[in-house]
């Protein structure tokens, strides 16, 4: 991650804050509960809103440097959710995330065209040694970079996006086909970071989404051995533009849960596979629930992230910046997902 000026240490929690948000769209996380995959009343009694408030709250995970619930009212519904969920560039593109593309079934380098590392990300990559890189990569990845660079000559910059969009491909298609448990680490620290144990913590841990759900954290736990007969996945990468922080380029799974017995039919899971920043592990899920009594919609959202920029020199002070920016931002970007749903079916 690299030694952290004030200044530095204030963009980077600008940086973190912003990419909470824009998962408010795309990444997204619903409050279940563990007895069964949809309580709408625990849920609604949980956030305790007005009906006409928009709600987003700061929650204490354990394993998590950041935990969100969010939840609006709307008169959208579970098809509604999904229907926006598969146009995920329609859903999710935005202010925070200018660039998302899904990948083909299987991935093609094709599906990378338009991945283009910001110039402070390739100089980097020149100087890029385990333990001592700004960029999560693997001491592999950080080998193959070097080795494209260094046979480049003049050409270098060209070579480097070239071997950098490999190494995403690579990454998915990994992913689809071992999961976390194939996936290789994350070489830029001292000690190697597992992002299966990550996600691992994120799933014992984080209370918050209630993965204790037989339904949806045995089925990302598993993945990809899971029994998936309600299932919808798929992959897309994004690059996050975040002002004078880093750009951060990562690789999303999303799951789309169709659960008929439940009171709500749909859930939306999304699970971080690979960031080039600041990022270890992130889950979130996505959810429209009815409160019982009332018969009121309300889209829900909640997400737990492990960041190791917390835990830092400056860790305290980050996450509250942090904090501060998810309250004073949140709301909107709620707002705006909502006002999506409301708008009818995307265009396809």
């Amino acid at each position: 991650m690299g030694n952290l000026t004030m200044a530095g240490a204030v963009r980077t929690a600008l940086t973190i804050a912003a990419g909470a948000l824009a998962w408010l769209g795309p990444g997204p996380q619903s409050a279940l509960q563990p007895s069964r995959p949809f309580e709408p009343g625990a849920v609604v009694e949980h956030v305790e809103m007005d009906p006409a408030e928009t709600f987003v709250k700061m929650i204490r995970e354990p394993e998590a440097d950041l935990a969100i619930i969010g939840a609006i009212r709307t008169t959208a519904d579970g098809t509604r959710l999904a229907a926006w969920f598969h146009q995920v560039e329609q859903l999710q593109r935005g202010a925070y995330i200018p660039i998302l593309r899904r990948f083909s079934d299987p991935p093609r380098i094709e599906d990378l065209a338009a991945l283009v590392l910001d110039e402070d990300d390739l100089d980097e990559l020149r100087e890029c040694r385990p333990r001592h890189c700004d960029l999560k990569l693997s001491a592999a990845e950080m080998d193959q970079m070097r080795g494209a660079i260094g046979g480049a000559g003049r050409a270098w910059r060209r070579a480097a996006q070239n071997a950098f969009r490999q190494i995403v491909l690579q990454r998915a298609r990994v992913y689809l086909a071992r999961g976390f448990k194939g996936t290789p680490p994350y070489d830029d620290q001292k000690r190697p970071v597992w992002i299966a144990e990550e996600f691992e913590r994120l799933l014992e841990g984080c209370g918050l989404a209630g993965l204790r759900t037989p339904a949806i954290a045995g089925y990302l736990r598993s993945y990809p051995n899971g029994h998936g007969d309600h299932v919808e996945s798929f992959l897309f990468w994004s690059k996050d533009l975040l002002g004078d922080a880093k750009p951060i380029v990562g690789i999303t799974a999303v799951d789309i849960f169709h659960v008929p017995a439940a009171a709500d039919p749909v859930v939306v899971a999304s699970t971080q596979v690979f960031a080039t920043h600041y990022i270890t592990a992130s889950l979130s899920l996505t959810s429209i629930v009815q409160e019982p009594e009332t018969a009121v919609n309300y889209l829900v959202y909640a997400r737990c992230t492990r960041a190791d920029v917390f835990h830092g020199t400056f860790g305290g002070l980050l996450r509250r910046i942090a904090q501060k920016r998810i309250r004073a931002e949140g709301p909107a970007v709620l707002e705006g997902l909502r006002r999506k749903l409301e708008s009818g079916m995307p265009a396809r």
